[in-house]
């Protein structure tokens, strides 16, 4: 079957389709084409809850989701409130060594 970016185009059409027609109280992982933090980025400003990617790390290697996390804390100001910011801080959590839980602690 197919897999990789091939599926990217299609993937952010079913992710605004699924967005439209759900309810935000719906949980949408979005697949497909997944392999940069941009790719994360953009799936969850369109309103994906969860992001998953496979073909990428498979043909990156285990270093791979590590370089999006990282990335993903070099990304934009943490303080706009989005949820691609809430996963900003959770990455740089998880670079910075603590855990995502102990961050999120620390900010009360």
């Amino acid at each position: 079957g197919l897999s990789g970016p091939v599926l990217r185009t299609r993937a952010v059409e079913v992710l605004r389709l699924l967005r439209t027609e759900l309810d935000r109280d719906r949980t949408v992982i979005s697949v497909g084409g997944v392999d940069s933090a941009a790719d994360v980025e953009h799936r969850l400003s369109l309103g994906a809850d969860l992001v998953q990617a496979y073909t990428a790390f498979v043909y990156e290697g285990p270093q791979w989701p590590g370089r999006v996390l990282a990335d993903l804390a070099a990304g934009e100001d943490p303080q706009d409130g989005s949820l691609a910011a809430t996963f900003r801080k959770l990455a740089g959590a998880h670079i910075d060594g603590d855990t995502a839980a102990e961050r999120l602690a620390q900010q009360g």
